[in-house]
């Protein structure tokens, strides 16, 4: 597992309920930012789906402004969930959307954090 393992579970399991219903549909939207840990984490919508039906595509993704110091151009912006696609028509309640990016979570990482 990678060393930022521990803080992306928190961090997803912090998630406010009012962040997680009423999903934007403007592609990368930062929905949540997490400036408390050295991860900098972020919940990001990065886009829409193309086809039908229309599907949110979440992500969390290290922040731009995190505290990593030197290393911080090799990571920013990197994923460490993979793709959760929520229904637009049909949204998931916050609970099932943070269950999903907890089954997302990436498990390594090529940057051996």
């Amino acid at each position: 597992m990678p060393k930022y393992a521990k803080a992306l579970k928190e961090f997803i399991e912090d998630l406010p309920d009012s962040k997680l219903t009423g999903l934007p549909t403007k592609p990368n939207t930062n929905i949540v930012k997490d400036k408390q840990t050295k991860w900098g984490f972020r919940l990001d919508m990065q886009c829409m789906t193309s086809g039908e039906p229309k599907r949110h595509n979440l992500q969390v993704q290290l922040n731009n402004e995190n505290k990593w110091g030197s290393a911080t151009n090799k990571i920013k912006g990197m994923s460490v969930t993979d793709a959760v696609l929520v229904p637009y028509d049909d949204p998931w309640d916050p609970e099932t959307i943070r269950q999903a990016l907890l089954a997302k979570m990436i498990k390594e990482s090529s940057t051996k954090l």
